[in-house]
């Protein structure tokens, strides 16, 4: 897993500090604005050099820990990401906020019927929230109200399970007390698209890559990582270990790189740049939607040096849905 000091140095260039690559996400004007520098105005190199230091350095010569002093109580919108049962009446939940970035706190009685914070503050329910600074080391929720409960969502167990993942992918990249408004933004957008008619595929790719530009690990698409040359319109290889494309000539770099045909290249770029408007027009073959996840997948699964735990659950309902083979992770 990315050390906790590079990952937090990746929130820090969703808000415009660095931008690994070509792309800024639509996202980026929910934070922030410091002017982003694109791929073709870095030094040659820089972009390969830049994540050596952070794999290498990040974690021993970066502070960014979050300041600890608070206020008693603060008032934030949040989406719940999961709840763990607490006590024999209370919840821990983990929300996403979009000024304190991930908060973990507990609410106390939720569990009983008469409870009345229960129903707001279901998973993927998007609240509005009271949190009291606690005497031990976890903030209680005193109030809730509810903002968006996508209930159409989670009416629906492909759409609910395809929720789930985005929020799964939210707890694993993003930070603890740092802001995001960007990934705020993009989540709560993406509970939102999947409870309207968009398809499902198409919503959780655009996450997908909006996720790796607004965390810092967008992947490079425009120039080989090996040596920088511009990508020609043909079969290239993705590499998940250096976290973009490499041209033929550099396939060795890389032994565990995968081909990557020109038109998933280009789908890609497009859910890099475009906006989701643009990419929900897309319509894609079976053999091209696949080869387009199992390049994102593969790179997140790197990052995270695991398997989410939706993953295998949508493979099987996929299959029940379409009969489309399922994603088998290459080791």
């Amino acid at each position: 897993m990315p050390s906790a000091a590079s990952r937090k140095f990746g929130v820090e260039n969703a808000r415009g500090c660095v931008k690994l690559g070509g792309a800024v996400s639509s996202y980026g004007d929910h934070g922030e604005r410091c002017g982003h520098a694109r791929s073709e105005d870095l030094p040659k190199g820089y972009i390969g050099n830049l994540r050596l230091f952070l794999s290498t350095f990040a974690p021993c010569s970066l502070n960014l820990d979050p300041p600890m002093d608070r206020p008693r109580f603060q008032k934030t919108q949040g989406i719940v990401l999961k709840n763990l049962p607490l006590g024999e009446a209370d919840r821990l939940l983990t929300l996403y906020t979009p000024h304190h970035g991930k908060v973990r706190a507990v609410a106390k009685g939720v569990r009983r019927v008469k409870s009345h914070l229960g129903g707001h503050l279901e998973p993927l329910v998007c609240a509005e929230v009271l949190i009291a600074k606690g005497r031990g080391a976890l903030d209680v929720i005193s109030q809730a109200e509810t903002v968006a409960s996508h209930a159409r969502l989670r009416g629906d167990l492909w759409r609910t399970t395809c929720g789930i993942y985005a929020t799964e992918l939210v707890d694993q990249f993003g930070g603890e007390g740092l802001e995001n408004l960007g990934l705020y933004g993009l989540l709560r957008d993406t509970l939102a698209r999947l409870s309207e008619d968009h398809s499902p595929p198409i919503v959780l790719r655009y996450f997908e890559m909006q996720l790796l530009i607004l965390t810092g690990f967008q992947p490079e698409l425009y120039s080989c990582l090996a040596c920088n040359v511009t990508l020609s319109p043909t079969t290239n290889s993705f590499s998940p270990a250096l976290g973009g494309v490499l041209c033929p000539a550099c396939r060795r770099s890389d032994p565990l790189a995968r081909p990557l045909f020109l038109n998933a290249l280009k789908v890609l770029r497009l859910l890099a740049r475009g906006s989701f408007e643009t990419a929900s027009k897309v319509r894609l073959e079976t053999d091209l939607a696949l080869e387009v996840e199992h390049t994102l997948r593969q790179y997140m699964r790197h990052l995270l040096e695991k398997d989410l735990k939706s993953t295998d659950f949508l493979d099987i309902l996929r299959r029940e849905e379409s009969d489309a083979p399922a994603f088998t992770p290459t080791r």
